[in-house]
Order: structure tokens, then sequence, then C-alpha cells
């Protein structure tokens, strides 16, 4: 189990331990994080739905339940071909999904 906050995370993508789940020389077609469509630094409240609780973190939540958390990135927007990004929400375990941005 790992967990990447911030540029923590964007190592995890770069490396393709996520959503692969092993190290991996990347590729020009291996998904990415890139710079956030309006230009510029994002940093703001959003709201997150809880997909799955199977997670130590989430262990005392239910599925559906809602959170505010702070968020603030420039290279925030993931990048992949439709290929890739069919296969990475269908094997992604995920946990989160935004449900409300508001910015």
């Amino acid at each position: 189990m790992i967990l990447g906050i911030c540029n923590g995370f964007q190592a995890l993508i770069k490396l393709g331990l996520v959503p692969y789940g092993e190290i991996r020389t990347a590729t020009a077609i291996s998904p990415t994080l890139t710079y956030n469509r309006i230009g510029r630094h994002v940093s703001q409240m959003v709201m997150t739905r809880v997909v799955s609780n199977k997670s130590p973190w989430l262990a005392l939540t239910e599925p559906g339940e809602e959170y505010a958390i702070a968020v603030s990135h420039g290279e925030g927007r993931f990048v992949a071909s439709e290929e890739e990004v069919k296969k990475t929400l269908c094997s992604w375990s995920g946990r989160y999904s935004i449900c409300r941005f508001r910015g």
C-alpha cells in the first residue's frame, strides 16, 4: 500500500507505480500529470465522495460519504491515451472521486 500526496503522487505516476503497480520506463503514451487547463495554479477546497472503504485510511467511512479536502497544484491534470484511460480507470480500485468542483 502506498500513499502519494502532491509531488509524491506525481512521482508515483511518472514511475508507473500508479496505475501499473510496478516501476516502468515511461513512453510517449504513458499516463502523466500536466499543467491545469486554466493555465494557473489551483488552490481551493473540493468535495470528494468515498468510493470504497477497503483501505486502512478509509476503514471508518462509508461509500457515498462526502468530504471537503484542500487541493493545491499547478500540474493536476491527468493525461493519457483513450485506451490507457479505459484500462486505468477499470483497473484502479479508486477510493475517492471528485464530486463537486467549483472554480
